[in-house]
């Protein structure tokens, strides 16, 4: 499959010019819906093995996030010039998004490519031609790339904006972007982004749960959807919405019918199936500058790299609330031993130490944007009696947002264990309404609404 794929692109790319033709965008689009991708582990930073469930053979199937290459770094996706925005663009507005990550490692720089791909709310791949949602080339390269400087570990730091002139997405819902190298068939970088048009209109409201037993722990999200610029909708079928909190997938609310229908449009005012667990505000540690001990470092020691030892975090379930500005679980690549970031911030063996108040063993992790709001193995802590948990983790220097969670016997993501809930907790919402048109294929985004705790968007 590779060689019939790679041989249709020489000869193609030879025989056309970049905008290419009819059947240029026939056979590439047969070749994709053909090809398949196998499973494939990586070795973590605790040498442990790291999978990510990935395919393409069949349409539709679930599509997931993942970085395929151990090599590969600090993959950010956002709004361009926004660090800590999330990648969400207007169809309309002339919105671009950036991509920009690292590859460990001495040498030249690599032939990446990508493309993306459409799917709907659930994020199966939509059964949709390529040349009905993307415009232009149905791949580009990425050329934008340089290398560290001054730094103990060296790495490739590659970036790129979309959409380009080149490639662009035609029309609006869910799109996984896919990086790969050389073979389409080989991924090695998975990440959503949202495109939305905006048809519908959203009010919401984040306030205390309502509930006696869940005042203290959660909190609530009502909302309403204006419909009125939307041909005739079935309210109970047509329109999907997804509720995501501080960007974690694992934890978001689906499938929510409306409670009742009105001359407003469709409400959504739940007592339970709209609560979020408030949680608590994320710990910290600063690693931007080497010289100094910032927030939450204890000491640096320097070898053929550095190593950052944290203090050592307590179980915090049980302590009163206590506010502080945190990011929300995100973090951001700066330093202040150089001019430019993205080259110039070194690599960091930060060494993470939690002591459990009992000591029962229980998988836990590190958690949060630097795991990609994902359950990761490299991040998994290792348990003894006398130290309790730790991890190592090599991280690019920054300021962080951490929190630790526990996956339990049966698999089930628990949050609180060392965290705690509380209910004053800032955090930012999101609320993606997705309308699938019945003579069309594919879900639709046509609304986006931000909130946050304190201040609404």
């Amino acid at each position: 499959m590779a060689k019939l794929y790679t041989f249709f692109i020489k000869f193609f790319r030879n025989s056309f010019s970049h905008r290419s033709s009819f059947w240029l965008t026939l056979i590439f689009a047969a070749l994709i819906s053909y090809q398949c991708v196998s499973k494939k582990g990586l070795t973590s930073d605790n040498g442990k093995e790291n999978t990510a469930p990935y395919k393409q053979d069949a349409v539709p199937e679930q599509m997931f996030e993942f970085v395929r290459d151990n090599s590969i770094r600090t993959v950010q996706f956002h709004k361009m010039g926004l660090i800590n925005s999330y990648p969400i663009m207007d169809l309309t507005s002339g919105e671009r998004l950036t991509l920009e990550f690292d590859i460990l490692g001495t040498g030249q720089s690599k032939s990446l490519q990508y493309t993306f791909v459409h799917c709907d709310a659930d994020w199966n791949r939509s059964n949709i031609l390529q040349s009905d949602y993307i415009a232009g080339l149905f791949s580009d390269n990425i050329l934008s790339y340089s290398f560290s400087t001054s730094t103990f570990y060296k790495y490739t730091h590659y970036r790129v904006d979309l959409p380009s002139e080149d490639i662009r997405p035609k029309i609006s819902g869910n799109y996984m972007l896919i990086v790969y190298e050389n073979d389409i068939e080989q991924p090695i970088i998975a990440r959503k982004f949202y495109v939305y048009d905006r048809q519908v209109a959203v009010t919401a409201d984040v306030h205390r749960a309502t509930y006696a037993k869940y005042r203290d722990s959660h909190q609530e999200i009502d909302f309403t959807i204006n419909t009125q610029d939307l041909t005739p909708v079935d309210a109970f079928n047509d329109i999907k919405v997804v509720l995501k909190k501080n960007w974690n997938t694992i934890t978001e609310i689906r499938d929510l019918k409306p409670t009742y229908v009105n001359d407003k449009g469709l409400v959504y005012n739940y007592e339970e199936g709209n609560l979020f667990e408030a949680g608590n505000e994320y710990r910290a540690f600063d690693t931007r500058d080497v010289r100094y001990k910032g927030i939450g470092i204890k000491t640096y020691i320097r070898d053929s790299i550095y190593h950052a030892i944290l203090f050592t975090d307590e179980d915090r379930s049980y302590k009163q609330y206590s506010t502080y500005i945190d990011q929300n679980g995100n973090y951001t690549i700066t330093t202040r031993n150089g001019i430019d970031a993205s080259t110039d911030a070194d690599y960091i063996d930060v060494n993470f130490k939690l002591k459990p108040s009992y000591s029962e063993e229980q998988k836990t992790y590190i958690y949060g944007a630097l795991t990609n709001w994902q359950i990761d193995e490299r991040f998994r802590m290792n348990y003894n009696v006398r130290d309790g948990y730790t991890c190592n983790v090599l991280l690019k220097q920054g300021y962080y947002d951490y929190e630790y969670v526990v996956v339990n016997e049966n698999g089930e993501f628990v949050p609180a264990v060392f965290e705690g809930n509380h209910w004053e907790t800032e955090n930012n919402y999101t609320i993606f309404v997705y309308y699938k048109p019945r003579n069309l294929l594919g879900d639709r985004l046509v609304g986006v609404y931000l909130l946050n705790t304190t201040v609404k968007k």
